[in-house]
């Protein structure tokens, strides 16, 4: 028992000194949520490529940038052999990855909470990599601290309207957020009314728009700069503008965003 005991706390010590990296040099994320993940882990560095699209300053990272979706050359895709890429939900990329017989992981969030989305996102990141028990942990700790500060932003329920895109004078943006990310999850929680559909995001309709607000409802827009540092809050009557990098990716950096705006307005 002592010597069990004896091998059981070299273990913890050794594992406790350990650091966390990548069990395969070659991973590609090209999802936003999981590549924020691998920042706050310490992991951006060693990614062998990003998305254009994902919400990483220049400044931090310097490897290659990829451009988003399914306008991926023959040449990158060359790129990617002998490479796991990560991707966000796409029916249009898991074909042309499995095409290539390129090793691909696609990340799905559609519908789901912060939480949901971060827990997913972790299940198909933690294969990859390896000795990265306390980032896990501080991901999550990071995710409860953010959505606490929320929480406490809405001290009372709100009648919300989520557009994607900048609201202008002329016209508001043809979509809405509406049962997605953070808005879902406040939905739940019956901090926010929204506009009611249980699609994740949707094209309004003016008679549904005019049914279910008021002077009193708040107009967003949320604007996603991608790799910009920008971060802004512009408000004109009910209507508020919404600029944060993340803002639209699911789990930590659309927290983030949420965060920022409620403490702004």
């Amino acid at each position: 028992m002592r010597i069990f005991l004896s091998s059981f706390l070299f273990l913890l010590l050794s594992n406790a000194n350990a650091e966390c990296t990548y069990r395969n040099e070659n991973v590609v994320s090209l999802s936003g949520t999981a590549t924020v993940i691998f920042k706050e882990m310490g992991l951006l560095s060693g990614l062998k490529g990003i998305s254009v699209f994902n919400p990483i300053p220049k400044d931090e990272y310097s490897g290659p940038v990829y451009p988003g979706g399914i306008f991926l050359s023959q040449n990158t895709m060359s790129e990617f052999k002998n490479k796991t890429v990560l991707f966000d939900e796409s029916r249009e990329l898991a074909k042309i990855f499995r095409s290539q017989n390129i090793k691909a992981v696609e990340i799905r969030t559609r519908n789901l909470s912060p939480t949901e989305s971060i827990h997913r996102t972790l299940k198909e990141i933690i294969p990859l990599i390896k000795d990265c028990e306390k980032e896990i942990a501080d991901v999550e700790k990071k995710r409860v601290s953010l959505e606490t500060k929320i929480m406490n932003g809405l001290t009372q329920k709100k009648q919300m309207i989520f557009f994607l895109g900048e609201l202008k004078q002329e016209r508001l943006p043809e979509m809405i957020m509406s049962n997605d990310g953070v808005v879902k999850w406040l939905r739940t929680k019956e901090k926010i009314s929204t506009y009611p559909s249980d699609l994740a995001y949707v094209n309004w309709s003016a008679k549904i728009l005019l049914e279910n607000t008021s002077d009193k409802t708040l107009l967003i827009g949320l604007n996603d700069p991608g790799r910009e540092i920008t971060k802004t809050v512009k408000k004109a009557g009910n209507k508020i503008n919404l600029v944060y990098p993340g803002s639209l990716v699911p789990g930590l950096s659309q927290l983030e965003a949420f965060a920022y705006l409620f403490e702004k307005i």
